[in-house]
């Protein structure tokens, strides 16, 4: 029997952060692989990306076999596509491009979930500067939770953990909290006389969210040598981060004790070891109250641009056996 998804295929993952590329060969073979700028369609036109992706793609190729191959499809998962219109739209845009090729527009945390469960059910939750959980059940039903942004949103993130330290930093200042190192390391960092002298620098934006978000590490180091109210921002965050797959999975009408969550982000990545302890405390509560065992923590199968090929392979498959 031949084998539909045995061509040429290009994933990416287009994220708000940078763009990465990847070509799979007939033998599915990883070829080669590319980053480049970030998109999002809230702030690009649909054009920006058919551009990076047809500029991209000439670099992809080896030389040594750019006239033996033909792209077959092409997957993307794109920020800011998050209606079935702008995926209609940003698809309509790219097969102007790619008139010969399959071309699977969806958006980024589609791929990312679709890679971390190998298209099978289950809910991502990802912490880096912001926070959201999406998940699809063995329907193929598809819910999200959280991602509302800095300000109205992103519990447990990299944004959400540092606003709160520099909020416990002020406590220290004032005498309604109790003494941390996360105050002298906010300090030494930004150069200042106290922590009071945050207050106008982050309103007036000399220090920005940005800034205020790198400090992850330092923080995290600092939690890690055991520093009790900086471990307690990142149990905190870790219930935050529960919270939104339990919600995501009950849309989902997935089951507690069946649902299976991958943490993904740069948070995520960087601190399980600290947001674990909050999750599970989370996940007990939640079980418990239900009478059921506790969600599984898994590794995620592969990342958002190789699950960005497996879609487009299976996709073919499931359309030529249509």
């Amino acid at each position: 029997m031949r084998d539909h998804a045995a061509i040429h295929v290009v994933g990416v993952d287009a994220g708000a952060t940078r763009s990465r590329f990847l070509l799979s060969g007939p033998d599915r073979k990883e070829i080669a692989y590319s980053e480049g700028p970030a998109f999002s369609l809230k702030q690009q036109p649909a054009s920006e990306l058919m551009k990076l992706i047809s500029s991209t793609i000439r670099t992809l190729i080896p030389h040594e076999i750019r006239f033996n191959v033909t792209i077959g499809a092409i997957a993307v998962g794109a920020a800011g596509v998050g209606s079935s219109e702008e995926r209609e739209m940003v698809q309509s845009v790219l097969h102007k491009a790619f008139h010969n090729t399959h071309v699977y527009v969806h958006h980024d945390a589609y791929i990312a979930q679709y890679g971390a469960f190998g298209g099978g059910a289950g809910v991502i939750v990802t912490s880096g500067t912001g926070s959201i959980a999406y998940g699809r059940n063995a329907d193929g039903e598809e819910a999200r939770a959280g991602g509302w942004g800095w300000l109205l949103g992103d519990e447990g993130s990299g944004w959400w953990i540092a606003r709160e330290a520099v909020r416990c930093a002020l406590a220290q200042w004032e005498g309604s909290g109790p003494t941390t190192g996360i105050t002298d390391l906010l300090i030494e960092h930004f150069q200042v006389a106290d922590a009071y002298q945050l207050v106008p620098a982050i309103y007036s934006e000399t220090i920005s969210r940005d800034d205020l978000t790198t400090l992850g590490q330092q923080l995290a180091d600092l939690a890690r040598e055991g520093d009790e109210i900086a471990a307690g921002l990142y149990h905190r965050a870790g219930k935050e981060l529960a919270e939104l797959a339990l919600r995501t999975g009950n849309k989902l009408n997935i089951a507690t004790d069946e649902l299976e969550v991958a943490l993904l982000g740069g948070v995520g990545n960087g601190a399980l070891d600290l947001l674990r302890p909050g999750m599970t405390a989370a996940w007990e509560a939640a079980s418990e109250s239900e009478g059921s065992d506790l969600p599984s923590l898994v590794e995620p199968q592969m990342d958002a641009v190789r699950g960005a090929v497996l879609w487009a392979r299976e996709s073919i498959v499931r359309r030529s056996y249509a």
